[in-house]
């Protein structure tokens, strides 16, 4: 009997340099998917602080609605998503009945606003010491440009929050000016460096830079808000 001779097929291996070049090609396919979701989440977290601020002026503004057109007081610049009602001096606690559907009666709650968190924000505090530290700040007082004073839109603890003819009368002395006095903005250590508002206990619990990267995003008074170049000093400073 004749044995015939049949062909084999033999498996070729890779050689290392195909190896690497395949290894290489998938991370730069993951490098490229990390950089796209990581850049949907800055959109998406940027996007969720705007809705934030424009709820803030919607808010700010009925609030002057309800009250005779007077802002609310607000003597403490911090505005955390964390609200006490023991707190009446935040603004957060002014504002909580047009910033949540209901909340409990009297001063004895604490509630969490979803309306004044964003994606990074909750992602720096998660698992912090500190999760009522705070998500944007209101600027105190302003001085105005021409001298003269200055003026304190949401008040003091000796002072009366202003009404929006007088807070209409104060912005129109800053016709023309390249920065205008804001509302509201992100917090960050970076911007306290170049503030003169002292130290505050929560200062170091917050984020060292901008939650954002290059800019924060800051409320108006007309009710607009715009991403600010970190490097660009907010007025009045």
């Amino acid at each position: 009997m004749t044995i015939g001779t049949t062909a084999t097929a033999v498996a070729r291996a890779f050689t290392l340099v195909e190896l690497l070049v395949v290894v290489a090609i998938i991370g730069l396919l993951a490098a490229i998917g990390f950089s796209a979701v990581s850049g949907m989440r800055s959109v998406a977290s940027k996007t969720a602080s705007v809705a934030n601020l424009k709820n803030l002026s919607t808010a700010i503004y009925s609030f002057a609605a309800d009250n005779n057109g007077t802002l609310p007081k607000a003597t403490n610049t911090a505005i955390s998503p964390n609200a006490d009602g023991n707190s009446a001096s935040h603004l957060q606690v002014q504002l909580i009945n047009y910033l949540v559907k209901d909340r409990p009666s009297g001063t004895k709650w604490t509630l969490f606003v979803k309306a004044l968190s964003y994606p990074a924000w909750l992602a720096f505090n998660k698992g912090t010491n500190d999760n009522k530290c705070p998500a944007y700040i209101i600027c105190k007082d302003y001085l105005f440009p021409d001298g003269g004073g200055g003026f304190i839109p949401f008040g003091t603890s000796s002072k009366n929050a202003m009404n929006l003819a007088q807070l209409q009368a104060s912005l129109e002395r800053f016709k023309g000016q390249t920065n205008q006095p804001y509302a509201v903005i992100e917090v960050d250590q970076k911007l306290y460096e170049s503030a003169t508002w002292g130290n505050p206990g929560w200062k170091n619990n917050i984020s060292s830079n901008a939650l954002h990267g290059s800019a924060r995003n800051v409320l108006y008074f007309d009710g607009s808000v715009r991403a600010v170049p970190v490097d660009q000093k907010p007025y009045p400073w």
